[in-house]
């Protein structure tokens, strides 16, 4: 892949942009880790909007297009797009019996999520596909693109931004040609790029980045030979589901200030990342840790040290600099 043209920030950045996905998310999984999450995600958005509100931070919801879809009638089923999907691109040992249809369709989220009007609405494809797997051919992500762009803007939403599920980004064309202009990149962390261990040794490397509370990564805007803007994540705020309950809270929260520090210091970007529904296990305590991340988030920002953006803003604003710079050399 050609690396992205990097664009600078006359300040450090701030984005937030959260997977918005309820039952999709982990259901080609056979894991019920995240299972309370999802079926409180009503609950649990509701008090994380509540949070923003306090701060005044506005943040993209990357939302699986399913969820616009109204909840089908039978007590066990999807509706029919969804259950053909279902079929055609998960496995035949996906876990539907541990959730009802209300988790995976959320017409009345979206409802709940207008009421708030500095947020942003983007994508997280259709229907929680795995773009680098093998059942996606082009044709299947094409699919994706253009359904979840089609049904976020019946709904009126212009619908810019995109979040590919898990981060597995792929078929950067293909997402351009459907009118998409900006994603989130994969984190540029170190444990990403480990060449031993596998997937196990990428998480060992997350609980030692974590522990050790060391800086995560902040990047500036990548402007792509596709078209497209990347804005690479910096932290996934992690939830404490199974054996991540023993990260103390604070690794969290002091390695996203030391992001923001960052940012700040460097004028580059800090985006910070994660799912509503991983705020399901002992949520007292990681809605605390966000309100310390928010508040350091909206004193910097009040200070004049740091810019804080929806992904469709920041994109807006690298743009309207990049012509200027272009109109006066």
């Amino acid at each position: 892949m050609v690396p992205g043209t990097p664009l600078p920030l006359s300040k450090g950045a701030f984005v937030l942009s959260l997977d918005t996905e309820f039952a999709w998310g982990d259901v080609d999984l056979s894991t019920k880790l995240y299972q309370k999450g999802q079926q409180d995600e009503r609950a649990l958005t509701q008090r994380l909007l509540d949070l923003l509100d306090r701060y005044q931070i506005p943040a993209t919801f990357a939302v699986v297009g399913a969820l616009y879809e109204e909840i089908s009638s039978g007590p066990n089923s999807l509706a029919l797009s969804s259950q053909e999907l279902l079929k055609r691109n998960w496995p035949q040992n996906c876990f539907m019996d541990f959730f009802l249809p209300r988790d995976f369709h959320a017409p009345d989220l979206m409802q709940q999520l207008e009421s708030y009007p500095r947020h942003e609405m983007g994508s997280h494809s259709f229907s929680h596909l795995i773009f680098t797997s093998k059942e996606c051919t082009p044709e299947v992500a094409k699919r994706e693109f253009y359904s979840a762009r089609d049904i976020a803007q019946k709904r009126g939403y212009s619908c810019l931004s995109f979040v590919f599920p898990r981060n597995r980004c792929a078929y950067l064309d293909l997402l351009y040609e459907a009118g998409f202009q900006v994603y989130r990149g994969e984190d540029p962390s170190w444990f990403n790029h480990l060449k031993w261990g596998g997937k196990w040794g990428k998480k060992i490397g997350h609980i030692l980045d974590l522990i050790l509370v060391l800086a995560p990564p902040c990047s500036l805007p990548l402007q792509e030979p596709s078209g497209l803007l990347n804005l690479p994540g910096s932290m996934n705020y992690l939830s404490m589901a199974g054996w991540r309950r023993y990260i103390p809270l604070h690794c969290r929260v002091q390695q996203a200030k030391k992001g923001i520090e960052t940012a700040i210091r460097h004028k580059r970007l800090f985006h910070l990342w994660f799912h509503p529904s991983h705020l399901g296990d002992q949520a007292d305590l990681l809605f605390k840790g966000l309100d310390s991340i928010f508040a350091r988030v909206a004193k910097a920002r009040d200070q004049g040290e740091l810019d804080v953006f929806t992904m469709k803003d920041l994109l807006q604003k690298v743009s309207t600099s990049s012509s200027k710079e272009f109109a006066h050399p």
